[in-house]
């Protein structure tokens, strides 16, 4: 027989169909045990984060409950400047529990609410006023307004002498344990919110530091716009533009967010006062509860302030922009192009000018130097 004639040959032969078989039950089973590992991980996971936020949600409930008024994040970054008391996110409840903000602690403020506690129970459940038993010392009876904190019966001066019950003991016995339980337990708690808060605090601070405020955008802007005259200062992380949330229109601000603090410094100096579209687009650092001032170029400054000097004071707004146009044939004074809403709002950052109204039209405008005899001859036909 030659070599290179075509043989007849079973293919199956060789082929071990059993083993085959259990190999790829083997596969199939080491594949889904994977699967069913990657999905308990995950809902591991997933149980993870929602016992905490379970646990975190708890602990608020259980200050709150004690009393103790949590302010919000805002609040939080309001102080940040200034010296942090031991539990920064709780400065409402260490002015309520009567605490120095340097000396508060989680133990104190546990105290201060068991304290408070203990005075309530104590108290007699009459409708007339108390009145402590006299004194050895002074012979008569305390007025109202002479009690104590009283925190315990050894507190209180010469206090009636009573053999308690055995069920008034066991139920003392289980008011103690209670009441020990729950201080463990605010301990516990106001330890965890504080540190929660801290953290927040934290993370806001560094985003902050990260970020700037970006505002003067032209309504029609695009995104790949805006990264494109920000990106010059480093990589952007994120980018929010505000829109209307009826209309979906943008609002001409938002905020950037930059991989580093340096980037962001870079984009406030580097980036600041760029045209795009007919408008001045700002670029602010973020910082809470302040309000971004716009303001004019220092020669229309300039103009207006030598307008006013010259022959408009006490006269119309509306005539000091027209006597400015005329000066400057072929421009128009848009002062929305440096994001004032209308020519009165920008001429009230005029530095020693003041507008008041008009004493019949209400709606009209007149422009004063500050202290000038026009603004006290009008002042005092105003008071007339």
């Amino acid at each position: 027989m030659r070599f290179n004639e075509p043989q007849d040959i079973d293919d199956n032969d060789d082929i071990d169909f059993a083993a085959l078989t259990e190999a790829q039950h083997q596969a199939g089973t080491l594949e889904g045990a994977d699967a069913d590992r990657k999905k308990r991980r995950a809902g591991a996971r997933e149980s993870a984060k929602r016992r905490k936020r379970q646990k975190r949600e708890n602990d608020l409930i259980c200050v709150k409950q004690a009393g103790i008024a949590l302010p919000s994040l805002k609040d939080v970054l309001k102080g940040a400047n200034k010296p942090a008391p031991v539990i920064p996110s709780l400065k409402e409840a260490l002015q309520t529990a009567g605490a120095e903000p340097g000396s508060a602690t989680p133990e104190s403020l546990v105290a201060k609410v068991d304290g408070n506690a203990v005075q309530a129970e104590s108290a007699p459940q009459s409708s007339e006023p108390s009145v402590l038993p006299a004194t050895a010392a002074g012979g008569g009876a305390e007025q109202p307004s002479a009690h104590r904190n009283a925190i315990s019966y050894e507190d209180v001066d010469d206090p009636p002498e009573q053999a308690p019950t055995s069920e008034a003991a066991d139920q003392g016995t289980d008011r103690g344990t209670d009441r020990s339980t729950d201080r463990s337990r605010l301990k516990v708690a106001i330890a965890r919110v504080a540190k929660d808060s801290e953290r927040r605090a934290r993370v806001a601070k560094a985003t902050n530091a990260r970020s700037v405020f970006i505002t003067n955008l032209p309504f029609k802007a695009q995104e790949e716009e805006i990264r494109s005259w920000l990106g010059a200062a480093g990589e952007i992380k994120g980018l929010r533009l505000n829109r209307d949330k009826v209309t979906t229109k943008a609002l001409g601000f938002g905020h950037v967010q930059f991989e580093s603090s340096k980037a962001a410094d870079a984009a406030v100096e580097q980036c600041d006062k760029v045209e795009l579209h007919g408008r001045v687009m700002r670029v602010a650092p973020v910082a809470p509860n302040t309000k971004f001032q716009f303001e004019l170029p220092q020669n229309i400054k300039e103009d207006l302030v030598g307008l006013i000097r010259e022959a408009y004071e006490g006269k119309n707004i509306s005539t000091i922009k027209d006597a400015w146009q005329k000066r400057h044939p072929g421009e128009k004074l848009d002062t929305s192009k440096w994001g004032f809403k209308n020519f009165s709002s920008s001429m009230k950052t005029l530095e020693g000018v003041t507008l008041e109204h008009h004493l019949e039209k209400t709606l009209t405008y007149l422009a004063f130097f500050d202290g000038s005899p026009a603004h006290k001859a009008y002042l005092e036909d105003f008071g007339a």
